[in-house]
C-alpha cells in the first residue's frame, strides 16, 4: 500500500509540472507513413534527448552505444565505413516477449500459430512497413506488435530513417551468412540475429567515412516506468483494478495495442488472466520487459521479482548465423548458458574495504 501511495504521489507531481507520455512531432522534412512514424516515436521515447517523458537521465554520452547497435553496412553504399560495429545482439528470449499485433503473448494468441513460428513466409505489400516486400523470413517475425518492429532489427526487417525521409526504398536487413549484414568473422555482427535498433537515434546518419550521431541522455526513469510501477504496486496491494488497468493501458495505447481487457478477452487462450492477481502480475511484468527493453531496468526487475534464478539460468539463443541456406538459418541455436546464483542478488564488498575494517564480513557466497 505504501508503495502504491508513493508511486501515485510521484505521478501527480510529475504530471503537475508538465511530464507526459512522449509523442513524436515529425519535422516537415519527414514524409513517412503512420506505421513508420509510430516506429520512430517508439524509438524516440528513449533517444529523444530530455523529452517530456524522461524524469531522470544519465548525462554520459551514448555515442558508443549507438555505434555498437548500428548494423555494419546498414547503408550498403557505405559498407566500408569503419564506424558502425553492430556487435550488440538481443537474446531470442527477449524477442519472444514482444506481443502479437493483438497485444497478447505469441504463445497465448489464438489467432497466431506458435507451433509454426519457424515456418518460412514471404512478406507482401501488407507487411511492407515492417518487412521487406518479397523477402522471406520466419513466421516468428510476422504479425507482431509495433514495438517489436521499432525496437528490433533482424533478417528481412525494415530499418526506417537513418537518412531516409520517406518509405520509398528503405534500408532493410539481410542477415544470413554471406549476405550484406551477415556474419563475416568473429565480430561486427549480432550473434543472435537481432539488433537493438531502439538504441539508435533515428536521425543518426551514415556517410562515406564518418557517422555523425545524434546524442541523447540515457533514461534512468521515464513516466511510463512510473505508471507501470504504480500498476504493479496496486495489484500487489489490492489485486486487479480499473485504476491499475488504466495506467497499463495508457502505455499500450501509445503502442497501438488494445486494452488489457479487450486483448485478453478477445484474443487470448487465457481470457480470464487479467482478472486474477497472479495473472495480472504476469501481464505487468511482461509489459515492463517490452516497454523498458534495453534501458537497463530488467536486471533490477528480475531481482525485485525474485525470478532472477529462473530467468538468468537459461540459455542465450538466436538464429544460426553460420548458415546461408534459409531453412538452416531459421533454426534456433544455443550460443551459451547463463549462470545466476543466490549470491548474485548482491554485489561483493570490495576486498580493500574488508582489509581496512576487520569487523566487516563479506556477503554470503562471496567469501
Amino acid at each position: 500500500m505504501k508503495a502504491a501511495t508513493a508511486c501515485k504521489e510521484a505521478i501527480d507531481v510529475c504530471e503537475a509540472i508538465g511530464f507526459s507520455l512522449y509523442r513524436f512531432i515529425p519535422p516537415t522534412l519527414l514524409s513517412f507513413g503512420p506505421q513508420s512514424l509510430k516506429k520512430i516515436e517508439l524509438r524516440s521515447v528513449m533517444t529523444e534527448k530530455w523529452n517530456q517523458e524522461i524524469i531522470w537521465a544519465y548525462r554520459g554520452g551514448t555515442n558508443d552505444l549507438q555505434i555498437q547497435a548500428t548494423i555494419k553496412g546498414l547503408d550498403p553504399n557505405f559498407f566500408g565505413n569503419p564506424v558502425p560495429r553492430g556487435n550488440l545482439g538481443v537474446p531470442m528470449k527477449i524477442a519472444y516477449k514482444f506481443y502479437t499485433k493483438n497485444g497478447v503473448p505469441i504463445n497465448e494468441d489464438k489467432t497466431w500459430s506458435f507451433i509454426n513460428r519457424y515456418n518460412l513466409r514471404t512478406a507482401t505489400a501488407n507487411d511492407k512497413f515492417y518487412l521487406k516486400e518479397g523477402y522471406t523470413t520466419a513466421a516468428f517475425n510476422f504479425d507482431r506488435e509495433p514495438r517489436f518492429y521499432a525496437d528490433l532489427a533482424f533478417d528481412g526487417s525494415i530499418w526506417e530513417a537513418q537518412g531516409k525521409t520517406n518509405d520509398n526504398e528503405p534500408f532493410y536487413v539481410q542477415a544470413k551468412f554471406g549476405q550484406t549484414h551477415g556474419k563475416k568473422g568473429n565480430a561486427l555482427h549480432s550473434i543472435t540475429g537481432y539488433w537493438p535498433k531502439k538504441l539508435v537515434h533515428y536521425s543518426s546518419t551514415l556517410n562515406a567515412n564518418t557517422y555523425p550521431l545524434k546524442g541523447y541522455t540515457f533514461p534512468v526513469m521515464r513516466l511510463s516506468d512510473l505508471y507501470l510501477l504504480y500498476a504493479e504496486a496496486l495489484n500487489e496491494a489490492y489485486g486487479p483494478s480499473d485504476e491499475a488497468y488504466m495506467y497499463v493501458n495508457r502505455i499500450r495505447e501509445r503502442a497501438m495495442l488494445p486494452t488489457v481487457q479487450d486483448a485478453w478477452t478477445n484474443f487470448s487462450v487465457r481470457p480470464e488472466k487479467y482478472t486474477t492477481k497472479d495473472g495480472f502480475r504476469e501481464i505487468i511484468q511482461n509489459e515492463r520487459t517490452i516497454e523498458l527493453a534495453f534501458e537497463s531496468q530488467r536486471i533490477f526487475d528480475l531481482k525485485r521479482w525474485k525470478t532472477a534464478p529462473e530467468e538468468l539460468n537459461e540459455s542465450i539463443n538466436g538464429w544460426d548465423m553460420d548458415q546461408e541456406n534459409i531453412q538452416a538459418y531459421y533454426r534456433e541455436k544455443q550460443y551459451f548458458q547463463m549462470s545466476f546464483s543466490l549470491k548474485d542478488y548482491f554485489w561483493p564488498i570490495p576486498q580493500n574495504d574488508l582489509l581496512r575494517n576487520k569487523r566487516i564480513k563479506q556477503i554470503p557466497g562471496w567469501d
